[in-house]
């Protein structure tokens, strides 16, 4: 079973898509949009058009309008010259307007105020340049709410294991974390960060190699020691397994009111960005303001000589 919901602005060809789920299972926020309109051709350049072309664009206009009405009529419950009124008008609907014309199913009950900061639908009535603008700083935006992100969960975990302490018969001192055997990553700093040397080191009863900072075999020493020698070697194993363990008790306690906080620090912060996106409270747009003036001249110039401002600006 599909089930859709509208969360904010569900606009232009993303109506289409929210009528995949199934009846009875389209669901609409309350404070939430749902914008119709007929198939748009936006220009994307200067590049010149006969008769024959708009004509054409024209046929395919009407025939994708055609289509999209049937799409609908299938979908919902409203008229169908309500519909086309509607779509001619380039409408945003309410919650309560889409359920009626059987849009959707159910309204949730919300205080979420609608993400019209972002109507960045093909059809709404924002400039191309603007809307990338806005496109852009969402993505910026969210690349640096996740950088910081990650780096407070690094921060949090980072440093809060206690290696294991050993020191090989040649006088070593390795750390690693677990259990020594092939595969386990050994450091020579307890921080872990600085790979042991390539080499053949004995700890206790057994030799391991170690090639890249890791174990890639071990096998039992071939010097025969005494129970004394095993059994203090084992002492010494168990006492810095011991001591690391108490230092990591000892660490976590000291740490636990600095955790705390960087959690909620991580919490807060999640918050305050997922409010930034609902509500579009304290974003920025820098986009550039629109000149009158400009807008005005511009629309009293044929397409031709529109057409040679852009060749002579692409040329420079």
């Amino acid at each position: 079973t599909v089930n859709t919901i509208v969360e904010g602005m569900c606009g232009s060809i993303a109506t289409v898509i929210a009528q995949a789920g199934k009846k009875g299972k389209r669901k609409m926020f309350q404070n939430s949009e749902y914008f119709i309109h007929n198939p748009l051709w936006i220009p994307s350049g200067p590049d010149a058009h006969n008769a024959d072309d708009l004509e054409k664009l024209t046929s395919e206009l009407r025939a994708n309008e055609e289509k999209l009405v049937a799409f609908y009529l299938k979908n919902i419950n409203a008229d169908e010259q309500q519909l086309r009124d509607k779509m001619g008008a380039e409408s945003t609907l309410s919650a309560t307007e889409a359920q009626a014309m059987g849009f959707i199913d159910e309204i949730i009950s919300t205080d979420v105020v609608a993400m019209v900061k972002y109507r960045i639908a093909a059809a709404v009535s924002i400039p191309v340049t603007k809307q990338q603008s806005i496109i852009m700083d969402i993505k910026k935006e969210f690349a640096e709410f996740k950088s910081g992100f990650l780096a407070d969960i690094a921060a949090l975990i980072r440093g809060k294991v206690a290696a294991v302490k050993v020191e090989t018969s040649d006088g070593v001192t390795v750390f690693y974390d677990g259990e020594l055997t092939i595969g386990t990553k050994v450091y020579t700093d307890e921080a872990m960060t600085q790979p042991a040397p390539d080499g053949v080191h004995t700890v206790g009863d057994k030799k391991f190699t170690i090639a890249n900072g890791e174990v890639v075999s071990e096998e039992a020493a071939s010097v025969a020691k005494t129970d004394l020698e095993i059994a203090n070697e084992k002492n010494a194993e168990l006492t810095a397994q011991l001591e690391a363990a108490t230092a990591e008790i000892t660490a976590l306690k000291q740490s636990e009111t600095q955790l705390i906080a960087s959690v909620k620090k991580i919490e807060n912060d999640f918050n305050a960005f997922v409010a930034k996106i609902e509500t579009g409270a304290g974003f920025k747009v820098d986009a550039q303001p629109v000149d009158k003036n400009k807008q005005n001249v511009q629309a009293n110039k044929t397409w031709q000589e529109l057409a040679a401002e852009r060749r002579k600006t692409s040329a420079n």
